[in-house]
C-alpha cells in the first residue's frame, strides 16, 4: 500500500515536470490553462485565478464544498497560481512563489500531505520550492 501512495504522488509530480520550462530554474507561468479530471475540469485564467466545474464529490472542485456545479466556480481568491495539472479526482498546483498545493481525493495519499483524508481546498504541500526540483526532474530523468 505505502509503495502505491508514492507511486501516485510521483505520478502527480512528474505531470508537472512536464508542463515546466526545463532548466530555467524560476516558474514561468504558461497561462491559460485546462486540466480535466474524471467528471471536473479546472482552469488557471491568465490573470492567476483557479476556477473549476463538474462533480465535486471529494473536494475537487476546491471551493470548500462537496457541491457540483455546472458552470466555473472560483477556486479562493489567490491569483498567483502558476501551474495546474488534474488526476481523477484530485488536483495538484503551483503558485508563482514555488510552492505545491493539492486538494481533493486522497484515498491513497495522492495529496502526498501525509494524510488520507479528503481536502475541498487547496493545502500546501511540503516539498520545498517545487519550482528547484522539476526542472532537474524534466532535464535529467531522475
Amino acid at each position: 500500500m505505502q509503495t502505491t501512495k508514492s507511486l501516485n504522488l510521483m505520478v502527480s509530480l512528474l505531470t508537472f515536470a512536464a508542463v515546466f520550462i526545463v532548466g530555467t530554474g524560476i516558474c514561468q507561468a504558461v497561462t491559460p490553462e485546462i486540466a480535466a479530471g474524471v467528471y471536473h475540469t479546472i482552469t488557471l485564467k491568465s490573470d492567476g485565478s483557479l476556477w473549476a466545474w463538474g462533480h465535486n464529490s471529494s473536494g475537487q472542485l476546491g471551493d470548500g464544498t462537496t457541491t457540483s456545479r455546472h458552470s466555473p466556480a472560483h477556486i479562493g481568491t489567490d491569483i498567483d497560481w502558476n501551474q495546474i495539472a488534474a488526476g481523477r479526482y484530485h488536483n495538484i498546483a503551483l503558485k508563482t512563489d514555488g510552492t505545491l498545493w493539492a486538494w481533493g481525493r486522497n484515498t491513497d495519499g495522492q495529496l502526498g500531505d501525509g494524510t488520507t483524508t479528503d481536502r475541498h481546498s487547496p493545502v500546501q504541500i511540503q516539498i520545498g520550492s517545487a519550482c528547484l526540483y522539476f526542472p532537474h526532474i524534466a532535464s535529467t530523468g531522475t
